[in-house]
């Protein structure tokens, strides 16, 4: 659930395949929007970009279908804000009829900003009002206020670690970090091969060495072989680094379905397994769905398990004032 800078959930399901997974994908996009704007306008701002059947939008598609894990990504747009952020994640949990694991797709920081590290390095406030940007501070407050059912696919870190590698020289094939975009915010053929790498390695808790980009979806001529494995272990080494990724915390549950979130600035993809309230058949999804953000009703209970656990569908109820986030991440 996002809005679309990137959106490349057929190299993820070609990324998936290599590795033997067949994810089917659904999603809710609905370009350059906040979670809290989503939220509130389920048909979208001017009308939605692209939903896939059978999901239909956001508010169906968790209402009526179980999933394993939820992509969510947090969007630079509509006065977005650390407080809205938080309280629209939640909502979103509330709306689910399962007990999916949550995950917050990073952003990275647009050309026209300066230089990478510097931005990324750069202050956010752990205020309600700071404004939802890129960096790395924000990520941190915005997931240690949230549930341990929450984890974070480390896109913008990735970025950081290629960033610090271009600058110690160890990639003379690329130009700069220009290389991952194709205009001040939207990425290359390279850089969305970045990302989409770093979303299935991360949802699917899985080492991508000897992964080489999938045609014709990514640019063969530019994303090598041999420049795809230098990409390949620094996405890895920085999932297994991130203390919000999950890789090195839980165990990996069995292949099911992909819930793909994309988002204005990046793709993401998250591990579901969908089952129709009316057919309880065993499927397998991907999905991609757009999130909002804003201050509003929290969860009375927000207990989200590791992985998936079978019977009685999880419901998860709302109080009519808020309540105070948690200051500590729980797990």
């Amino acid at each position: 659930m996002g809005n679309v800078l990137q959106n490349s959930h057929s190299g993820f399901e070609a990324i998936a395949s290599s590795f033997g997974h067949s994810p089917t994908i659904g999603y809710h996009i609905d370009g350059a929007q906040a979670l809290h704007t989503i939220l509130d306008t389920p048909s979208g701002v001017g009308g939605i970009d692209a939903v896939r059947a059978p999901f239909g939008t956001f508010d169906q598609a968790l209402t009526s279908f179980s999933w394993d894990s939820v992509i969510l990504q947090p969007h630079y747009s509509y006065a977005a804000t650390l407080g809205t952020d938080r309280a629209s994640l939640l909502d979103f949990a509330a709306l689910t009829n399962s007990q999916p694991r949550f995950y917050v797709m990073q952003v990275w920081p647009q050309q026209t900003w300066g230089n990478y590290q510097a931005f990324w390095d750069g202050s956010s406030p752990d205020i309600a009002t700071t404004l939802m940007l890129p960096r790395r501070e924000y990520y941190s407050n915005l997931m240690d206020s949230l549930p341990s059912g929450f984890n974070m696919v480390p896109t913008g870190e990735v970025f950081y670690a290629l960033a610090e590698r271009i600058d110690a020289g160890d990639f003379p094939e690329l130009v700069g970090m220009s290389s991952f975009y194709r205009d001040s915010l939207h990425l290359s053929s390279l850089g969305s091969y970045v990302a989409t790498a770093t979303l299935f390695s991360t949802i699917y808790r899985q080492d991508i060495t000897g992964l080489v980009a999938p045609a014709p979806y990514f640019n063969t001529q530019i994303v090598t072989p041999q420049l795809a494995a230098k990409l390949n272990s620094t996405i890895w080494d920085t999932i297994l680094h991130s203390p919000y990724s999950g890789v090195n915390s839980m165990p990996i549950p069995e292949p099911s379905a992909l819930f793909l979130s994309s988002c204005s600035a990046l793709c993401w993809l998250g591990r579901i397994f969908a089952r129709s309230p009316k057919d309880r058949t065993q499927k397998k999804y991907l999905g991609a769905v757009g999130y909002l953000l804003e201050t509003r009703t929290l969860p009375h209970h927000f207990g989200i398990p590791a992985v998936k656990t079978t019977g009685t569908p999880w419901v998860m109820r709302t109080l009519s004032s808020i309540r105070t986030p948690p200051t500590a991440r729980q797990g």
